[in-house]
């Protein structure tokens, strides 16, 4: 048997398994109802949670494209923070609570 048959062979085999992965049906897991039942399932909030926390996460992704492409450095925002506390008050400032 020539190595070029039994690599074929091998190619077949993995590309028919590969076929019959993707045309076996699987459980359909496409809303929070799917996910978790209501019936005794302790995770049931978790779907509800995601769910919640998703437009926050997006948001927060934007945010960070929009600071990277804008070449946002956090040192010296905080750098500047601080010199800008270390000048000082004026003066006339009231620093007590009554």
């Amino acid at each position: 048997m020539s190595r070029a048959g039994s690599l074929a062979r091998v190619l077949a085999r993995a590309s028919a398994a590969t076929l019959l992965a993707l045309v076996v049906p699987r459980p359909a897991a496409a809303c929070t109802w799917c996910v978790a039942s209501a019936f005794g399932d302790r995770s049931f909030n978790w779907p509800y949670l995601s769910l919640i926390l998703a437009p926050f996460m997006v948001g927060a992704a934007i945010v960070i494209v929009l600071a990277r492409s804008a070449r946002f450095d956090p040192r010296a925002f905080v750098t500047r923070l601080v010199a800008r506390d270390a000048a000082g008050d004026a003066p006339d400032t009231i620093k007590e609570t009554i």
